[in-house]
């Protein structure tokens, strides 16, 4: 993953200026998602995996109708709990409200295209190949390709 951190004076005047596609402070910090990035990503043709919050996703529908969105599950609250636990990096009340914020977010769940449930990271992995995968072969995807495939039969 590649995250690029800036003091909060520069990330303000980066939000003035319009350079992000969707931002947000949460839980004290701020975060947000690169327009350039995202949008040099695309240009090139490469896969672009950003791990955003809910309403973060709801922006970039917004912006890219063609993105895949996929809504990684925890396999239980209790599970998330002590995941949130075992890293020490957040105080009790702080590791409450974030399962707070976990449970309201499980709501949005069906407003994605796919899910996966992280249980098991080595399933959670090839899950997420799979559906990379699946998304490339779709005729859609395909179709410039066929129809130059088609031009340069015609023009023999």
């Amino acid at each position: 993953m590649d995250y690029f951190y800036v003091s909060a004076e520069i990330f303000k005047r980066m939000i003035e200026e319009e350079q992000f596609v969707e931002w947000a402070q949460v839980h004290g910090h701020y975060y947000g998602t690169s327009r350039e990035f995202v949008n040099d990503k695309i240009v090139k043709g490469l896969d672009c995996l950003l791990d955003i919050d809910i309403s973060g996703a709801k922006i970039l529908k917004g912006v890219y109708a063609e993105g895949i969105f996929i809504f990684v599950i925890p396999p239980s609250l209790e599970e998330l709990k002590a995941r949130l636990s075992r890293r020490q990096t957040e105080k009790p009340d702080e590791i409450q409200l974030r399962l707070e914020n976990a449970v309201s977010e499980l709501g949005a769940f069906e407003e994605y295209q796919y899910s996966i449930v992280n249980d098991d990271f080595t399933r959670a992995v090839v899950e997420l190949n799979a559906i990379i995968l699946a998304e490339r072969c779709r005729l859609q995807r395909r179709q410039p390709f066929v129809r130059e495939l088609l031009a340069s039969h015609t023009h023999r």
